[in-house]
């Protein structure tokens, strides 16, 4: 519908306008008409598209400003990495990566730096460590089987003073030649570098396969050894590691204790771990030596006469902590001590 006379805004004043218009009959016979001046529909989309691109412009003004902002502190963030790294590049272990507290990808990532990089600073302080224990405790031993050596090429000896001298020197190469095996194996450990693939086993199977070998022994010294290892308790891990932490305490267990003293190898289930625990009635240790003798080449006054390099603990700590357990050495009631590997049981088992 067109040429419709449309009031102008001036009082009196008609004029006639081509309108654009739709009529509709609505119910009661009214009609209802809507009418709309030709470019309006131009008008309306010419303002959309400058408010679009006012809009536009805006975010694209935004993006870049927060884009810039953002770039600057991720940079910063990035700076302050690289003036971590290069510290512990020259030798400062102990700088580590700040974090903000945001959880977000450069908080988890300095997370993970910090980590791994306390884990060097362990494994250099325990190698530094192991140097100087090495070098002050294994030059006594070199030096005597220097001197017997000596001793015996001074002056002519008989064929059985020769064999002697190498049977014991064979026994003193042996002593250090098991020292140094306990120092790597410990080494791996902390290294976290000994489990290379982990395996499912019963610890009560472990636990009287080695129970077995120190039996006779003690049948023969008329001591007193008991084994409590009812039911199953599979653990993941390496068993031939576990074995000689067992075996470890068990040593200690027959050399510091009088020969009738009982020995018992117990095992205890609960709250998702398993405790193997070689208990003696001896006389036990002070709360001062538990801490003391699980470091690398402690040992206590009662084992200065007895042969040993002190690494017996602190071997079977690592295979603990290597497992993701822990060496606990308890009070015996009545006496005597309780030493314990604890370690979590394998789920579904």
């Amino acid at each position: 519908m067109r040429g419709l006379v449309a009031e102008h805004d001036e009082p009196g004043h008609n004029e006639t306008l081509d309108l654009i218009a739709r009529a509709s009959v609505l119910p009661g016979g009214a009609r209802l008409v809507v009418a709309q001046e030709p470019g309006a529909a131009e008008d309306a989309r010419e303002a959309s598209f400058i408010a679009a691109g006012a809009i536009l412009t805006l975010a694209a003004a935004l993006a870049l400003g927060f884009g810039f902002a953002l770039g600057r502190q991720w940079l910063a963030r990035v700076d302050a990495i690289n003036r971590t790294a290069g510290a512990i590049a020259r030798g400062d272990l102990t700088r580590r990566v700040e974090t903000h507290g945001r959880n977000d990808e450069f908080d988890l990532l300095a997370g993970h730096l910090n980590h791994m990089l306390a884990r060097i600073e362990a494994a250099v302080a325990g190698v530094r460590a192991v140097s100087d224990h090495v070098a002050h405790d294994l030059r006594r031993p070199l030096a005597r089987l220097k001197t017997r050596l000596e001793v015996l090429l001074e002056a002519p000896r008989d064929a059985a003073a020769y064999r002697a001298a190498l049977h014991q020197t064979v026994r003193d190469a042996d002593e250090l030649m098991r020292t140094f095996d306990a120092l790597l194996s410990i080494a791996r450990l902390e290294a976290g570098g000994e489990i290379v693939a982990p395996q499912t086993f019963d610890l009560a199977t472990v636990a009287r396969t080695v129970a077995e070998l120190y039996a006779a022994e003690a049948e023969d010294a008329g001591r007193p050894f008991t084994l409590d290892l009812a039911g199953a308790a599979p653990v993941k891990g390496d068993a031939r590691l576990v074995a000689q932490a067992l075996a470890n305490l068990l040593d200690n267990a027959f050399k510091y204790t009088a020969p009738d003293v009982s020995i018992e190898v117990r095992m205890t289930q609960g709250n998702g771990h398993v405790r193997l625990a070689v208990v003696d009635h001896g006389a036990g240790l002070s709360d001062a030596d538990k801490t003391r003798l699980v470091a690398r080449f402690a040992r206590g006054d009662a084992a200065r006469s007895q042969p040993g390099s002190g690494l017996g603990l602190a071997l079977a700590a690592a295979v603990a902590r290597a497992h993701g357990g822990a060496l606990d050495l308890a009070d015996t009631p009545g006496g005597g001590l309780d030493a314990g590997v604890v370690l979590p049981r394998e789920r579904g088992g």
